[in-house]
């Protein structure tokens, strides 16, 4: 799959799985990319090259900790 169609299914995870402010499990969002054949390997890995489009956060204040994904303002 080309770089500008796995950016656009990265968009449309983070976009279909966010809650109200934005924001989307990571595991939420890796299933959504499962489904629609993106192969990645590591999640965060894979996140990490689409940094001009994605931020992450991982919640510490439960456990186990959570990391959500949230699409960046452009």
């Amino acid at each position: 799959m080309e770089k500008e169609m796995i950016e656009k299914t990265l968009i449309e995870a983070v976009e279909e799985t966010a809650n109200d402010k934005g924001w989307a499990n990571l595991a939420d969002v890796g299933n959504y990319l499962r489904s629609k054949e993106v192969n990645f390997g590591k999640l965060s890995r894979f996140l990490a090259q689409y940094d001009n489009l994605v931020e992450t956060y991982l919640d510490t204040t439960i456990d186990p900790p959570i990391k959500y994904v949230k699409l960046k303002d452009t």
